[in-house]
């Protein structure tokens, strides 16, 4: 992680990584921009009693940080956008590289940007079987979100 504008490039040097907007991310990764938003972050879900990331955690923009040479913030930090209740928010970009990543994860997990999309992209305690139709047995979800959990790891 690196805070503050220091996210530009792999370990502070210059980088010659292409960035994009994320209007452009999304649609070449195939996802809403909430999805986008949403698992580049921390997503967080109940399987049982246990708490499982299943994120990319590629952003973290309450502590303005970032994963170098995948996110950055826009106009390395200077840019933030008002939200309705009158706090501001920073918009990311994001590299050729993290978009390879969201078309493998998403690939990989369709089932994710499926059940974030069911929430119209709010933060909220998810459940394992949020992700998957009723009559789901929760052994097959929990099982699925532990292998989101692996694939996010390695």
């Amino acid at each position: 992680w690196v805070g503050g504008g220091g996210c530009l490039g792999g370990g502070g040097g210059v980088s010659y990584t292409r960035f994009m907007r994320p209007q452009e991310a999304q649609r070449a990764a195939g996802l809403t921009p909430q999805q986008l938003g949403m698992v580049t972050g921390s997503v967080r879900v109940m399987s049982g009693e246990e708490r499982i990331e299943i994120g990319l955690n590629l952003k973290h923009a309450q502590k303005s940080l970032c994963i170098p040479d995948y996110t950055r913030p826009m106009n390395n930090g200077s840019k933030a956008i008002l939200n309705a209740n009158g706090s501001t928010r920073i918009q990311w970009e994001y590299s050729e590289r993290a978009v390879k990543l969201l078309k493998d994860y998403h690939l990989a997990f369709p089932w994710i940007a499926a059940g974030l999309e069911k929430f119209g992209g709010q933060k909220i305690d998810f459940k394992s079987s949020h992700f998957f139709p009723e009559g789901t047995p929760i052994f097959e979800a929990n099982t699925a979100v532990y292998h989101a959990r692996a694939w996010v790891k390695k």
